[in-house]
């Protein structure tokens, strides 16, 4: 039993390398990460980002006087807040 192709009848292995008559395959590019979350956003219908929600949920925390045990609360009426000033003919904060 032999390793080489030739003998084995398994060419497939020497298929690796493009022959000089084909085109080589177009290089992908990536978006960047803000385009991405851009596109997302605009797709699930103008949802706010995470660090938009955490900067209000922390001016919400605040104004209230900082006290431990509301974090829930306030993510979740900042979410609101920023997913009511997103849609459209609203004004925005």
């Amino acid at each position: 039993m032999t390793n080489d192709p030739e003998r084995t009848g398994d060419r497939g292995l020497l298929r690796s390398v493009p022959s000089p008559s084909e085109k080589p395959p177009k290089a992908r590019t990536r978006k960047s990460a803000s385009a991405t979350a851009g596109t997302a956003r605009k797709r699930a219908g103008a949802e706010p980002a995470h660090d938009q929600i955490a900067r209000r949920a922390f001016e919400i925390y605040v104004s209230r006087g900082g006290g431990h045990g509301r974090h829930r609360e306030d993510w979740l009426l900042a979410e609101a807040e920023l997913r009511r000033a997103a849609q459209p003919g609203e004004p925005s904060r």
